[in-house]
């Protein structure tokens, strides 16, 4: 997230640095092949443009949505804009929504900046996730103020630059403009290299031979700084791929002493060059001496940061030592990937971990480490990394249960339930032994539970959950009679991992009675999931638990009740993990129990709390909770309009045939609305004449809120709420205000 460091003999092409930096453009794209000074003409450029930079160096690993834009979070922060770190809650439970949702929020905070800032995308070919390249498209066609972009890519960029190009809003610099002309190339060589002397027609042969390309440059200065008689050398110089690779051998690899070569060729496995893991690669210490010789050689080694301690090889001589290494040491290879390997896994380095198993043939490795890390990855929403293990894995991805299992939860979580049930099947077929088949029937009947709540279908949510907690009973209790034997079977160790499952498997009984309206076998199964959730390693089924039951309180007509146990879940909810758990309930309980005790404004913020993190979840009966207590709401603050527009958007949630349980609420609600509980006919005269917000400022009179806090919960002046009191009073003929709420009461004005 730093910008590199130029060397001292670096090719500045000013003219083309000054030209792109003066221009006024959404986009400055760099698009060339490698080698071509594409970083380094960033570099310039966003220095040039003299504005706050947010600098990020894209690797293909970075094609994780959420690791995308954690790390541009995180340089944008660096760059001076902090509020960019509330992204991290975003990008923490991944899904679809991802992109947008984090680029939408990096939107405002951009605007909303003191000053304009620059963003370096530096080798975007890299990245090819929607959720990475259609949210920058809409920067492109949509442009967020105060936003310069700087890309650079191998490849031509997949956005939509064909406008910018027509309205004059795209700097441009392909092969040709960053292409050495003779004077650079020259420079290059006497200051780089030191090779002086080539005459006009030497200069001439080496750029038609290299058109320009100013790593063949560099090449030809490798290969004739140390030549006396220029000529000969520059001769057999040729800029294919083939000549490249014979010259990297002969005039790199070759000329480097034994060890040094050795270290080169064990170190070429990975792609970022610490000192530490370079030792534990090479076998020997002192790496970091070693690779600062390198870079002072100029021997394709540069510093990866400002730091000064770590380093990478260029792209095309790491490739070049990787294939010879393959060619010459293939078992070597091996090993050295699981050196790399056991040292990423001892410092967390998961991803890494896994590929360099995966890379050594050490498919068996791989698989037990994604087994064991993947709910870590899963929590924080980084489920584009768990699907590249998969197709890592390939064929074999389907050997081991718990893998199978993991890319199902990882589908529910992304909302991709149509493909649930093919990682199923494939569990199924891996599963070995009775217990492994009866944990594969509750985890495979929780998953399937879980996606008919997330879809709606209230009927099949019962039916699952109903049987997903008699096939845990049954497990539990069969358990107990194998470990009750002396020579209990191989599968009776697998307690924890049953066990782990209470919470999860009473939680989703507790969730499906609640939405059905049975309110009492919802609070049983709720309990039980807290009790089970005591002993539980895993902490996300007890949170679950008392979201549930805080919404179940506010339902029952219990604010103090919900708002603690929302309080207990939401105290567990984090950055991280917000995603994952996505507590939308315990926000919804909170703006229920708001309302009911006259807090309208409390209960609006919390409502829109719940919108937000109910935002691309996939949870249609939450999002249709949430429009009918916007109803209720609208109807507290004495906007009636608005209130039935909620209730209707509520009934287009579910559909025109609802479950009974939905249609039941439904109808409360729209009773609820309704500004009296009676015939107003039956009303005296002035109590039929009062006005929508005076019904409002009515029905919070009996929580005893001064003038001043009905003017805070209703958003309106002091001065308002005198005249609408004063009105009240005036049309029910009452002056004080334990009297307006008693004949109130008397004529079913407040809501019940």
């Amino acid at each position: 997230m730093r910008p590199p460091r130029l060397a001292d003999h670096v090719v500045v092409r000013e003219a083309l640095v000054e030209h792109l930096a003066r221009r006024d453009d959404v986009l400055t794209a760099v698009v060339a092949p490698a080698g071509y000074g594409k970083t380094t003409a960033a570099v310039r450029i966003a220095a040039e443009i003299g504005r706050p930079t947010a600098w990020l160096h894209l690797e293909p690993a970075d094609d994780d949505p959420a690791r995308f834009w954690t790390y541009l979070a995180a340089s944008l922060a660096g760059a001076g804009l902090d509020d960019a770190e509330r992204v991290y809650s975003v990008v923490a439970g991944g899904g679809d929504g991802v992109g947008d949702a984090a680029a939408t929020l990096l939107e405002g905070v951009i605007e909303a900046s003191e000053s304009p800032v620059t963003v370096v995308l530096d080798d975007l070919h890299a990245v090819t996730a929607e959720a990475v390249l259609g949210p920058l498209d809409r920067w492109l066609r949509q442009p967020v103020a105060g936003l310069r972009l700087v890309i650079t890519s191998r490849a031509a960029l997949p956005l939509a630059v064909g406008r910018l190009r027509t309205d004059g809003r795209l700097g441009e610099a392909r092969r040709a403009d960053l292409a050495l002309d003779r004077d650079q190339a020259a420079h290059l060589l006497e200051h780089g290299f030191g090779v002086e002397g080539l005459d006009a027609a030497q200069l001439d042969a080496l750029m038609r031979r290299t058109e320009g390309w100013p790593v063949g440059v560099s090449l030809a200065g490798l290969a004739l700084r140390d030549e006396i008689d220029l000529g000969p050398e520059l001769a057999r110089f040729t800029g294919d791929s083939r000549h490249l690779s014979e010259y990297l051998t002969a005039e790199v690899s070759d000329a480097l002493d034994d060890d040094t070569r050795a270290f080169v060729l064990a170190t070429s496995v990975v792609s970022v060059l610490d000192p530490d893991l370079c030792d534990t690669l090479s076998g020997h210490p002192g790496s970091l001496g070693r690779l600062r010789r390198l870079e002072r050689d100029h021997v394709f080694t540069s510093l990866l940061d400002g730091t000064t301690s770590t380093f990478q090889y260029h792209p095309l001589f790491r490739e070049h030592l990787r294939a010879t290494l393959l060619e010459d040491h293939p078992e070597q290879a091996r090993e050295l990937h699981e050196r790399a390997a056991r040292w990423f896994e001892q410092r967390a380095e998961i991803d890494l971990a896994v590929r360099h198993h995966l890379d050594a043939g050490s498919v068996d490795a791989a698989q037990r480490l994604i087994a064991r890390s993947w709910l870590l990855f899963s929590q924080t929403g980084h489920f584009g990394t768990l699907s590249a293990w998969i197709d890592l894995l390939g064929d074999r991805a389907t050997e081991r249960t718990d893998v199978c299992l993991m890319m199902a939860w990882a589908c529910l979580n992304l909302g991709r339930f149509d493909a649930i049930d093919a990682w199923l099947e494939h569990a199924e077929r891996a599963a070995d032994g009775d217990i492994d088949e009866s944990m594969l029937t509750i985890e495979g009947t929780s998953m399937r539970a879980m996606a008919a709540r997330h879809l709606g279908d209230l009927e099949a949510y019962r039916r699952l959950a109903t049987t997903v907690v008699v096939a845990w009973n049954d497990l539990r209790e069969r358990r107990r009679q194998l470990t009750d034997v002396d020579d209990p079977p191989i599968e009776a160790i697998t307690t924890d991992r049953i066990d782990a499952f209470g919470p999860l498997v009473h939680g989703v009984v507790g969730s499906a009675a609640l939405w059905a309206g049975d309110h009492t076998e919802a609070r049983d199964a709720l309990m039980l999931a807290l009790a089970e959730g005591r002993t539980s390693p895993e902490p996300s089924g007890v949170i679950e638990a008392y979201l549930h039951l805080a919404f179940l309180d506010a339902e029952s007509g219990d604010p103090t009740a919900a708002e603690d146990h929302a309080d207990q879940a939401l105290a567990s909810v984090t950055a991280e993990n917000e995603m994952f758990v996505r507590p939308t309930l315990g926000h919804l309980a909170r703006a229920i129990a708001a309302r009911r005790t006259g807090r309208p404004a409390e209960a609006t913020a919390a409502l829109v709390e719940a919108r937000r993190v109910v935002d691309g979840a996939h949870e249609v009966l939450h999002e249709f909770a949430i429009e009918l207590e916007q109803a209720r709401l609208h109807h507290l603050c004495g906007d009636p309009a608005a209130a039935r527009d909620a209730v209707r958007a509520a009934e287009t949630i579910v559909g025109a045939d609802p479950h009974p349980a939905l249609a039941e609420r439904i109808r409360r609600t729209r009773n609820a609305i309704r500004f009296v509980a009676r015939d107003a006919a039956e009303l005296p005269v002035g109590a039929r004449e009062l006005t929508e917000r005076e019904h409002a400022v009515l029905r919070l009179l009996p929580h005893g809120h001064s003038r001043r806090e009905l003017a805070a919960q209703l958003y309106v002046s002091e001065n308002t709420i005198k005249t609408h009191l004063s009105s009240i009073r005036h049309k029910l003929g009452l002056s004080g205000r334990a009297s307006i709420v008693e004949r109130a009461r008397e004529l079913g004005l407040l809501d019940a």
